[in-house]
């Protein structure tokens, strides 16, 4: 069953559940375009996440593999110390192919490139869609051109997967680093250190931890197949 937002907008405005503002729309075209803007480029954020992400997921795989290919040849070579490594470092290549199996699955499943090329598309169509919101800001608003314009946001919004909390954390900071740039070139002045350490400390730690965790996976690969790898030829 259809929910008719123009009757639901009427009623309300009739019990007075809405203020007087509310009849010209100009408020909610306002908010609908701020939110627009966000959402853009919350999702930019996380397009580049993903490409980051996925850059990291395949350089792990490659070196991996390259350790895998390199190690054997060394081995009937002949050439010290992994001559000498004997069957500790065969089992230690069978773990590690089975691992970047396993691993090259996983990385796969995350889909990170189709990932990336939808947020990038959406934040593309949320841009349009926000310049197509401030040109009707500009003329009078009705209740069908607003209806119009929210189903519009909410079809664009459909074509991908929400970003994650990470990206708008991202996004904030991005905001509070700009506001400082600002305040520099207007002022030629630091701003006060406690706006500072939040900017500095709280803004990029919100932002930049939880990606840094997506991260630290790939680094655990590396340094795990690497320190095994070591522990074979040096132990």
């Amino acid at each position: 069953m259809k929910i008719n937002l123009i009757s639901g907008l009427t009623k309300a405005k009739f019990f007075g559940l809405y203020p007087p503002m509310m009849q010209d729309f100009s408020d909610h075209i306002k908010k609908l375009s701020d939110d627009a803007d966000i959402t853009a480029r919350a999702r930019f954020n996380a397009a580049r996440r993903c490409e980051y992400l996925n850059s990291l997921s395949n350089w792990t795989i490659s070196l991996i593999s390259l350790l895998l290919i390199a190690l054997p040849i060394l081995q009937n070579l002949d050439v010290p110390p992994f001559s000498e490594t004997g069957s500790k470092l065969n089992a230690i290549l069978i773990f590690l192919a089975v691992f970047i199996l396993v691993f090259s699955l996983l990385s796969n499943i995350e889909g990170y490139t189709l990932k990336a090329y939808k947020y990038h598309k959406v934040g593309m169509k949320l841009n349009d869609f926000k310049r197509s919101v401030e040109a009707h800001a500009l003329a009078d608003v009705t209740p069908e051109k607003y209806n119009s314009l929210l189903r519009r946001y909410k079809l664009i919004l459909g074509e991908s997967e929400n970003h994650d909390d990470v990206d708008y954390k991202m996004y904030l900071w991005q905001e509070e680093l700009k506001e400082r740039r600002k305040h520099l070139r207007n002022h030629s002045a630091p701003l006060p250190e406690e706006k500072i350490l939040w900017c500095i400390n709280k803004a990029w730690w919100e932002a930049k931890y939880p990606f840094f965790g997506q991260a630290l996976r790939y680094y655990l690969a590396l340094a795990t197949s690497l320190g095994l790898i070591i522990w074979a030829v040096i132990i």
